[in-house]
């Protein structure tokens, strides 16, 4: 026993060892490449100007200090390099170690995008389209944006794949955003994979491609991206693409969960509610779903509010599943206006308002839904709630008949001539 701890002790003190090492080599290398770009720097060459100045901006083998990372810039800039026009024009845009000077700005960046500098012409692209230090101009970004795309710059490519999608600045053109997005995704771009495998799922600007989809979700997932690894798992909770597998769901709706992305904190929870893919445990879901509703999630907020209606996983309170209610019925939830319309027509957990009441019932059937179609007709048939108001009632009754209600057919017969 003695001698496997001293083995245990033994190897973690290589590892840390190790650690130790590896942590000097890269504070040696670190140190090295500063005084490297200084040597050059001093000899007048605007390479080592612009390194010196990066070692100063991010604090690479000396302590970070902006004002010299300037200075440094500066004189690289005059000699015509460009990497440090594009610096300079960024510290005078944001005022790192300089005072703020959009106009100066410009100048700079304008210089190094002239010359080709993708990532210039990026921000110059932005400048004109928000405009700073110029007048907003979104034809003008628009062509400055598209000569860094070009170039393979993924900020430009992904902005112009969102332009084309939503028709912002430009004609709406779905083929057109998913080249830019695909450009950005074979860059390695993990949002832009992600959105790439939207694109297929829906088909979005191409055929409809459920395993190409279920490839790209995977890509990003795998490296992290907290929307992908929800659409992943939707993609295994559905079949989508895949065979449908509630434990490989649950496991990639967990990893996007724990990283915040309140899709798969809502359908995580809806998991542990019912018990797909793992032991059900309403305590867990309720902690899930709060999680979601908190971040503003409709379903969440609605299904939270069910747990308190029900006394699912916490002590039942009609108060808080009225406010949560209530958050959902605000952002459209047609559950939760219709749910809301009833506690108030009958002063369940509320204080009794008819005006309240309808007004829900209003929301509710003005989105289509057809038992809030039919009461809407049956409540201005009665004045129930509201004035009596025939032809108003048979509006709704008709809505409500159209999608099937065998009620609203009913009454609609027995009413009309």
């Amino acid at each position: 026993m003695k001698k496997m701890l001293i083995m245990a002790i033994a190897c973690q003190m290589a590892a840390i060892s190790f650690a130790n090492n590896k942590s000097s080599r890269s504070v040696q290398k670190d140190t090295d490449f500063f005084l490297e770009s200084k040597r050059r720097a001093d000899l007048g060459k605007a390479t080592g100007q612009f390194g010196l100045g990066m070692c100063y901006m991010l604090g690479t083998g000396i302590a970070k200090n902006e004002s010299e990372a300037v200075k440094w810039f500066r004189k690289a800039a005059d000699q015509g390099n460009i990497d440090a026009q594009y610096m300079l024009g960024n510290c005078y845009l944001n005022g790192f170690g300089v005072i703020k000077n959009e106009l100066e700005a410009i100048i700079m960046l304008r210089k190094a995008a002239e010359q080709g500098h993708a990532n210039a012409q990026f921000q110059l692209g932005a400048c004109y389209l928000k405009g700073d230090g110029v007048a907003e101009d979104k034809l003008e970004a628009l062509s400055w944006i598209l000569k860094a795309a070009k170039q393979g710059n993924i900020d430009a490519q992904i902005w112009l794949g969102s332009c084309y999608l939503k028709g912002d600045g430009v004609a709406k053109n779905e083929q057109e955003a998913m080249k830019w997005f695909r450009r950005a995704a074979e860059l390695g771009d993990i949002g832009a994979q992600c959105m790439l495998g939207i694109f297929y799922l829906n088909g979005i600007g191409i055929g409809k491609n459920e395993n190409e989809a279920v490839k790209w979700f995977r890509r990003a997932a795998e490296l992290g991206d907290a929307n992908a690894q929800y659409n992943l798992g939707m993609c295994y909770y559905s079949g989508d693409g895949v065979d449908r597998d509630a434990y490989e769901a649950v496991k990639w709706l967990r990893k996007a969960a724990v990283q915040g992305e309140m899709k798969a904190q809502c359908m995580f929870g809806c998991c542990y509610l019912d018990g797909t893919g793992v032991a059900k445990d309403k305590i867990e879901a309720v902690k899930w779903l709060r999680k979601a509703a908190e971040q503003g999630d409709m379903n969440a907020q609605e299904m939270l509010g069910c747990c308190y209606l029900g006394g699912l996983g916490v002590s039942e309170n009609k108060f808080e599943a009225i406010r949560w209610f209530r958050k959902a019925a605000e952002q459209g939830s047609i559950k939760a206006q219709v749910t809301l319309w009833r506690c108030y027509q009958e002063g369940d957990g509320v204080v009794k308002n008819e005006y309240e009441a309808m007004k829900w019932l209003h929301k509710a059937a003005e989105q289509g839904c057809m038992t809030a179609q039919g009461m809407l007709g049956c409540c201005y048939l009665e004045g129930k709630g509201i004035a009596k108001n025939k032809p108003e009632a048979m509006k709704w009754l008709r809505k409500a008949a159209a999608q099937g209600d065998k009620d609203a057919i009913t009454i609609l017969n027995e009413i009309q001539p």
